[in-house]
């Protein structure tokens, strides 16, 4: 019931806010330079981008049907005002061929936007006979590298518009019976272009026979969706067969005798391989997956100091010759993200270093020509421990006034005061003898006050150092002032 009540109020939000009505029909065709239509282009349209308001937000790709058009009404689905984009992009190519991207503001009505090749084109008839020579009407009939099926007429034709003398390659599929064809075949058709004729045999590949071996394997993506039309190559007992996966995405054939068979299909760059123990007289159903190869095996983080992380990335792809583009990101509440620096050590590791904030993700990225993989790791968060309060001694006594100085230690000053009367003496000693050279009568005059201005000071300083330091032996307390400055 909560849950039904918190959809009805979003629901009456979201009606409240204003939204500025518009709808754009587009009618996009893509033609050969010789007016053909080119079916099977690709189509991207772009519209509304990065409002991030809605799930749908901003992106369409398709192909065009056999007249070479793709039909398509686009309406505003965020709300008026600063949201709002009315601005439209539409891109069309055909293999290595990339028409020039036209762009344009919503309107009303229906807008024609024309994509000229610039190739020539030719229409290509593939026709499907059964073994005995009848038409085969309603065959499934794939051409390599084009994702489109094409169905079989009553007279067993199929037509494609393909440009000019390349090589075309294919595969046609009826019930249980399949084959590949080759241009090679081709003869001049009787309205121009290319025909190609394509006899089914009795069963997948080959004509049966006595004891033989049946081996059918399904090919699946990575959302085991089958891979209808793929290029199949059987190796078995030194001889080598080419099949087309059907429309389920299955490739039949028959071997004589037991043994070991491989099958072998060529995508995205890699050799898949996969291999069946086959035996006489028997039949095999497999299925094989044509996983992604391009992976994120390691993302983790290590703390280097207070709140601060180095994340390590480890990224594995068997085609060593396609190059990897790896980025980290750090993802912040909501949509933001930011690109972190990246370094790659001699190991093969990207690394970067970040400090975590409260619910910091680390995204990693990894892409190739084919293929993206990603991984997310969360970081650890620990806000800082506020500052200590001062502490208070007994009493409530302030820190902040000044307190009463006290002596590091009891002889404090004693080595200064014994060094300073040793030195005294020993130059005032130096003085006398140098006088009594000159003037002995001088020198004795001199002396008797030396003695008793030395008897004086003994009496002065010497008595309360020996003071001060009897009372430190009895442990009471030192006369006041100190040894420096006596009583008086």
């Amino acid at each position: 019931m909560a849950r039904a009540m918190a959809f009805l109020a979003a629901s009456l939000l979201l009606l409240s806010v204003p939204f500025c009505d518009w709808s754009q029909a587009l009618d996009i065709s893509v033609e050969s330079s010789n007016g053909m239509p080119v079916s099977g282009a690709d189509v991207k349209i772009t519209y509304q981008k990065a409002n991030g308001v809605t799930s749908d937000d901003g992106l369409v790709k398709e192909k065009t049907g056999e007249d070479g058009h793709y039909r398509i009404t686009l309406a505003n689905t965020v709300p008026a005002g600063e949201l709002e984009n009315r601005h439209i992009e539409v891109d069309a190519g055909f293999g290595s061929w990339q028409g020039k991207q036209q762009s344009f503001e919503a309107d009303s009505g229906t807008l024609e936007v024309l994509f000229v090749a610039s190739m020539a084109f030719e229409q290509i008839k593939v026709i499907a006979l059964q073994s005995d020579g009848k038409a085969a009407a309603g065959a499934s009939v794939y051409v390599s590298g084009l994702d489109i099926k094409k169905t079989a007429d009553s007279s067993g034709a199929a037509f494609f518009y393909l440009p000019e003398d390349e090589e075309v390659s294919g595969f046609v599929s009826y019930g249980s019976q399949g084959e590949y064809f080759t241009s090679e075949r081709a003869t001049a058709g009787d309205g121009g272009g290319r025909e190609i004729l394509v006899r089914l045999p009795k069963s997948g590949g080959q004509e049966a026979y006595e004891g033989s071996a049946t081996l059918s394997v399904t090919f699946v993506g990575l959302g085991n969706e089958p891979l209808a039309g793929e290029r199949v190559v059987f190796y078995y007992d030194g001889a080598e067969t080419p099949i087309y996966a059907d429309a389920r995405g299955t490739a039949s054939l028959d071997f004589r005798g037991s043994g070991e068979a491989f099958a072998t299909v060529k995508k995205n760059g890699y050799d898949y391989l996969f291999s069946y123990n086959v035996t006489s007289g028997q039949g095999m159903e497999e299925t094989a997956a044509l996983y992604p190869l391009l992976k994120i095996d390691y993302l983790e983080s290590s703390q280097e100091g207070e709140g601060c992380y180095k994340v390590l990335a480890k990224v594995s792809d068997p085609r060593i010759n396609r190059p990897i583009s790896v980025k980290i990101m750090q993802v912040r509440e909501g949509p933001q993200t930011t690109e972190l620096p990246v370094e790659i050590d001699e190991n093969g590791f990207y690394s970067t270093r970040i400090c975590a904030s409260p619910d910091t993700l680390v995204k990693a990225v990894a892409s190739n020509t084919y293929e993206t993989s990603e991984r997310t790791i969360s970081l650890s968060y620990a806000a800082p421990l506020p500052s200590p309060e001062p502490v208070v001694p007994p009493g409530g006594a302030d820190s902040t006034m000044p307190q009463p100085i006290r002596p590091t230690s009891p002889t404090e000053g004693l080595e200064v005061i014994v060094v300073l009367i040793v030195l005294l003496a020993v130059v005032f000693g130096a003085a006398m003898l140098m006088l009594g050279k000159k003037d002995p009568q001088a020198a004795g005059g001199m002396m008797k006050y030396f003695t008793h201005g030395w008897g004086m000071m003994l009496g002065s300083t010497v008595r309360p150092i020996v003071e001060y330091l009897r009372s430190l032996v009895k442990k009471k307390e030192p006369p006041a002032g100190g040894p420096m400055f006596p009583r008086s």
